[in-house]
């Protein structure tokens, strides 16, 4: 799976199934969680925050990401549909 926001898509996170440890939604106000719009990061978890409903929170396992290579243990990814998001990834093969 590969994660493209930004201008022109520049910004990209890429998770493989393997990563995946567990896939839930999150209902709520995710701009309010994390403290606005945009790529929003802590140690360890990174969230694309860019629509006013909820989204998914994809737990990893083993995830080096950047040219850091940071560890991430979480990431999230807002969405419209938050329940058709976290069924697509879970169908990934």
């Amino acid at each position: 799976m590969v994660v493209r926001i930004g201008f022109f898509g520049l910004r990209m996170l890429k998770i493989r199934k393997n990563e995946i440890k567990d896939v839930k939604v999150v209902e709520g106000k995710l701009w309010k969680m994390y403290g606005g719009w945009g790529i929003k990061g802590t140690w360890g978890t990174v969230a694309f925050i860019y629509s006013g409903g909820g989204g998914v929170e994809i737990e990893l396992i083993n995830s080096k990401q950047g040219l850091l290579k940071v560890k991430l243990s979480k990431a999230v990814i807002s969405s419209k549909n938050p329940w058709r998001l976290a069924e697509a990834i879970m169908s990934i093969s």
